[in-house]
């Protein structure tokens, strides 16, 4: 099991609900800004903390934001705590997209999100692997589970940072 404070990672090892300990992950990079900023994709997780986008795989952490290094500073430099306890991660599975939602999107002061594309490399033809959006999301909705309903899985919805109550799909599981 893999735990995210604000300032490190910790692995909690053990056999039972009895017999476990927890240890500091000497080669995690960093924490987390909160629960929303940590997903688990394939065989890692990511985290967003204050010094960058980080995969960690439970041996080792990789940066993954070296295209968004400026806008990470930049954001943590202009929004107070609470902002940043706010910024969510969600992975869909069935286009390979990372998406975070940050309260503002470098160089603008606007909310937005930006979004990596784990098919692209970053060296590939020039383009980098991240962009960014206009949409703003507070947080997402993402069904990925054993829907009922057949077509619902893979669906992505997401509540604007403008809490209006409105719910918005960004896509259904059908298109890509």
């Amino acid at each position: 099991l893999e735990v995210f404070g604000q300032s490190g990672g910790y692995l909690v090892i053990g056999q039972t609900s009895l017999d476990f300990e927890v240890r500091p992950s000497a080669s995690a990079q960093g924490g987390a800004f909160g629960a929303r900023s940590v997903m688990g994709v394939d065989d890692a997780t990511i985290h967003v903390n204050a010094d960058d986008v980080h995969s960690f795989n439970g041996t080792e952490d990789r940066s993954l934001g070296f295209d968004i290094q400026p806008a990470v500073r930049d954001l943590v430099s202009n929004i107070a705590s609470t902002g940043l306890e706010r910024v969510a991660v969600v992975h869909d599975r069935l286009r390979q997209i990372v998406r975070v939602a940050v309260p503002r999107v470098y160089p603008s002061t606007q909310a937005g999100e930006w979004v990596l594309d784990l098919v692209r490399t970053r060296d590939q033809e020039g383009v980098p692997a991240w962009y960014r959006t206009d949409i703003a999301p507070n947080f997402y909705i993402y069904w990925d589970g054993n829907e009922p309903t057949a077509g619902n899985r893979g669906r992505l919805f997401f509540l604007p940072a403008s809490t209006n109550g409105h719910v918005f799909e960004l896509h259904n599981g059908q298109s890509l």
